[in-house]
């Protein structure tokens, strides 16, 4: 609707068409009526060529013909030679208009109405200047021009005005007053002035909305460059309207020069051709050759390069060519879209009409530039009217397109909705996968362990070192499960780190320790550049994975020289809101390097920079992935640079941490001075070349739930005392359905002399306490057949509290949501198979200890009540209150001790005398307090002896005797 109100706006007001028209250089307009409609002052004017008559001519001119000498020019129009001088238009030069007008009586003031004329003019009013623009000159270097249109009032004492109108033109392919000039009251000048601003304001206003819309389409939807084109199109049109017409665009810029401003006038229309065949090209690439389109485009480019080079006076020259131009470029359009509406694809039509509409307007605009009609140039509407049956087939194209989209959309949901359950069944394969992989695993491992360590008796040299080599390949397919299951944790962000402050010398040096075997037989010095006490705030565990890849690929890329690790504190830049200190850690080798053309694989999953079958480094390719997403989780940043031949330096920045942490350090140096133990205890099972590969792997000790107490893991005596303590009361229960799992269970803890009772079913562990069984401790798989880990844990909790009966959770499956949900079930403490055997006795000796603990306070809680209830009855068999006498002051002080034993004091009052006994009654407790009671009774019986003691304690004697204890006096 707005393009139509738009369209409607386009066409000018018409001026009276019943107004009569002049005839040689007189118009009468004496019975026309100008107070609601302005008349056109068209028709012959008297012409002077090469000369600028006085503004007030002589009475001659007012009736001039070629007769009379004097030549006649139709305005609006171009001017030319007198009728009498054949030859050629004039393009350039300078010339004198006139016209005797005679307006309706009493009509004292009437207004005129001029748009530009080029290029300059002066219009005079009987001898009066009333408007101009420009200036009027007879060469070029006095004259300028200006387009501007003007309204001015005239005066008029008498119904007759003589109008003079001087122009001159050194610009332009053509000279004169191209418009028509209106005359009027100034009500309805004002009128249609308005009008013709409000028409080229909302013709600029539409092709500018419709512009940015189409742009803004593009923008979202970047493939569709139709839309761009159309969008440009319509901006440079909505331009080309505010330069045409009142000139909206010369009266904001007033003060800009001319010939800027006519070079945007010109270009705006001569880039709209080249962006419609874009336009066509994209929307129909089937019907529009790309080269065709292309000789256009370049031929456009030809004039648009010509219009910012040269003058006004040489590229002016181009626009009746350019007419030409666009006509053979919308004919051929016209053509092809006529060949896609017989082939009827979507929405041909309509741009098929838009075609024809702007090749109407060119048409029309040509023979207006050529002189030969001389109403308003229908370009504008042209454009318009192209655009609106563009816009409307464009929309249906996007209609379509979108209608498309919501299927495909409908489609891309349901397989997204697939994709997800795929991809949950992809990370329940991994876990489930990962679990299987680790249950034989760790039976591989766990029985080769066993089997060295003497479970089987003592072994010849050749079994030995074959074990060896069992154990340290089991172990590192272990790593290498752990490795993809923490690319799988990283992928879906279930990794959590539990950060605390860190020293990082003590990591460094236990980190350097487990590597010192790596080195093997290499010439290689493992160098620690020590730095003053730094603290990071990172997850333990973590931090030595980081050092571990890193320091491990330093040593395995590097046949000699050495691996030298350092560290420095850099402050955060105070520019930056936020920005914190980062400790940097550096670790430098003398290795092969890296080649430039890797440099940006090597952080890629499994991604090495030697992928070759033939290749002497094996691995993943894993480790520097996990390595640099690990340190990003901790806020910090990795860096390398590499040169091949000459070694490689990895960087990677940590926050800083508190320096007071001491519990960090602490476990630091605990791990530090148990590793040389650990290193020998290995070394009698394992070869050199292998016993780095063997020693355990940070991630298989990680669990939720930390020792309750501090065990040194790596001490087999220690183990062996402690596991002492609870033979034979420690029986544990195995539950797995894995017999190879239960072998391995058995072979570890028999070692420690533990009593194991075996079950390979959550059903055959229960049946055991159907049959009134008791175990001090159960080791429970999690997944196996028929009930799981958790159901049977959760059964057992409802007559066993968790210090009652410790149960440690053994899987494969070690994810966050695992391990809350054993938790959840009753679990006390979880262990990720492949576990290592030290590990894993020193977690069933902490659950004892636990255990044992958790009965003691028990046992010390019914102490405390007994001995509360033994003070209740001591201090209900107290005297209230002391005797009273007269010749006697008596005071008492009794003080009992904080366990309350038999002390007890009474008094027997006679009127002639008082017995005061004090007693002290052997043990504790209530039954102490029972002896007490039995004593006060006997003792106020005695009431005959007061001051016969002997009789007294023979009496007390005879009534307690046999009621205190076996045959014992109290």
């Amino acid at each position: 609707m707005l393009l139509l109100a738009s369209a409607a706006a386009c066409m000018p007001r018409s001026a009276d068409q019943s107004a009569p028209r002049a005839q040689q250089g007189f118009l009468d307009l004496s019975r026309t009526v100008l107070t609601t409609q302005p008349a056109a002052l068209s028709g012959e004017w008297c012409f002077v060529w090469q000369l600028l008559i006085p503004p007030a001519p002589a009475r001659m001119l007012q009736r001039c013909s070629p007769e009379s000498g004097i030549a006649v020019q139709s305005v609006p129009g171009v001017w030319r030679r007198s009728s009498k001088e054949p030859g050629p238009q004039l393009h350039q030069g300078f010339a004198s208009y006139y016209l005797h007008v005679r307006l309706p009586k009493d009509t004292p003031i009437v207004s005129i109405k001029m748009l530009p004329v080029d290029t300059a003019y002066r219009l005079y009013a009987n001898g009066q200047l009333v408007a101009a623009s420009g200036k009027v000159g007879a060469n070029p270097e006095n004259a300028a021009a200006e387009w501007r249109p003007r309204t001015a009032d005239i005066v008029t004492r008498s119904p007759d005005i003589d109008l003079v109108l001087h122009v001159s033109n050194f610009d332009l392919e053509k000279g004169g007053p191209f418009y028509p000039i209106y005359i009027g009251s100034p009500a309805a000048i004002r009128l249609a002035r308005d009008e013709g601003v409000l028409r080229d304001a909302l013709l600029a206003g539409v092709l500018g909305l419709f512009g940015l819309y189409h742009i803004w389409l593009w923008l979202f939807r970047r493939s569709e460059q139709a839309a761009l084109f159309l969008g440009l199109a319509s901006l440079f049109a909505a331009l080309h309207g505010l330069t045409h017409g009142e000139k909206l665009f010369f009266e904001l810029l007033a003060g800009w020069p001319w010939e800027l401003l006519q070079k945007v006038n010109v270009l705006s229309g001569y880039a709209i051709l080249p962006l419609g065949l874009g336009f066509f090209g994209r929307v129909f690439p089937h019907y529009f050759n790309k080269y065709i389109i292309y000789a256009w485009q370049t031929l456009c480019a030809v004039f648009i390069g010509i219009v910012l080079l040269w003058p006004a006076r040489v590229h002016f020259q181009t626009g009746v060519p350019y007419y030409f131009v666009n006509l053979a470029a919308y004919a051929y359009a016209t053509i092809a879209l006529g060949v896609a509406c017989i082939k009827r694809p979507t929405q041909a039509g309509l741009f098929f009409a838009g075609v024809i509409m702007i090749l109407a307007a060119l048409i029309h605009d040509l023979l207006f530039e050529m002189g030969l009609v001389h109403d308003f140039p229908w370009y504008s509407l042209g454009i318009l009217l192209f655009i609106f049956f563009q816009s409307i087939a464009l929309a249906g194209l996007f209609a379509k397109s979108f209608q498309k989209v919501e299927r495909l959309s409908a489609e891309l949901e349901e397989r997204n909705t697939r994709l997800l359950r795929l991809d949950e069944l992809k990370d329940e394969f991994l876990a489930n996968t990962s679990h299987e992989l680790r249950t034989p695993l760790n039976g591989i491992i766990g029985i080769t362990e066993s089997l060295l360590q003497g479970i089987s008796g003592q072994l010849n040299e050749i079994a030995t070192s074959n074990l060896r080599l069992v154990a340290a390949s089991g172990r590192r397919l272990s790593s290498l499960v752990n490795d993809i299951l923490d690319f799988s944790k990283l992928q879906h962000s279930d990794i959590i780190l539990r950060l605390r402050s860190l020293e990082l010398e003590s990591a460094v040096d236990l980190v350097l320790g487990l590597s010192q075997p790596l080195v093997d037989q290499k010439p290689i010095s493992l160098i620690h550049e020590r730095s003053s006490a730094i603290f990071v705030q990172a997850d333990e565990d973590r931090l030595q994975q980081i050092l571990h890849n890193l320091i491990g690929n330093a040593i395995k890329f590097t046949k000699s020289g050495q691996v030298v690790v350092r560290y420095h504190i850099q402050a955060g830049d105070a520019g930056e809101s936020g920005a914190q200190n980062m400790v940097w850690i550096e670790i430098q080798d003398s290795g092969i390097g890296i080649p430039a053309a890797k440099h940006e694989l090597i952080f890629q999953s499994f991604t090495q920079a030697d992928g070759s079958v033939a290749r002497e480094y094996g691995g993943t390719g894993l480790g520097l992935s996990i390595t640099k997403r690990i340190v990003e989780l901790h806020g910090g940043q990795m860096q390398f640079e590499s040169v091949v031949g000459q070694g490689s330096t990895f960087r990677f920045s940590l926050p800083v941490g508190e320096s007071s942490s001491e519990s960090s350090s602490a476990d630091f140096r605990a791990q530090k001075e148990s590793l040389a133990e650990q290193k020998e205890r290995a070394a009698t099972h394992l070869p050199a070349t292998q016993l780095g590969r063997s020693l355990p792997d940070a991630r298989d000790r990680e669990s939720v739930l930390q020792p309750l107490t501090h065990t040194d893991a790596g001490s087999d005596e220690v183990l062996n005392e402690a596991a002492a303590q609870f033979k034979p009361a420690a029986h544990i229960l195995v539950v797995d359905d894995d017999p190879v799992n239960r072998q391995v269970l058995k072979n570890h803890l028999s070692l420690q002399h533990y009593q194991i009772t075996e079950a390979a079913n959550g059903k055959e562990a229960l049946a055991w306490f159907d049959q009134g069984q008791q175990f001090d401790l159960i080791l429970l798989d999690v997944m196996m057949p028929g009930l799981s880990g958790y159901e049977v844990c959760q059964i057992l909790r409802m007559n066993h509290s968790a210090s009652e009966l410790p149960v440690i959770l053994l899987t494969a499956k070690n994810r966050m949501h695992d391990l809350v949900a054993g938790l959840e079930h009753g679990a006390n403490d979880y262990l990720a198979k492949p576990f290592d055997p030290m590990e894993l006795q020193a977690r069933v000796h902490t659950m004892l200890r636990f255990k044992d603990a958790a009965r003691s306070q028990s046992d010390l809680a019914a102490v405390r009540n007994e001995l509360q209830l033994a003070r209740q009855i001591q201090e209900s068999l107290l005297p209230d209150q002391t005797p009273q006498y007269t010749e006697l002051e008596l005071t008492t002080r009794y003080r009992a001790m904080e366990s309350v034993g038999g002390d007890f004091f009474d008094f027997l009052v006679n009127p002639d005398s008082l017995g005061i006994i004090l007693a002290d009654v052997s043990g504790h407790g209530v039954p102490a307090a029972l002896i007490v009671s039995m004593v006060k009774i006997a003792f106020n019986q005695q009431h005959e002896h007061p001051d016969q003691p002997a009789d007294l304690f023979q009496n007390m004697n005879s009534i307690l005797w046999g009621n205190t204890g076996d045959d014992v006096e109290g």
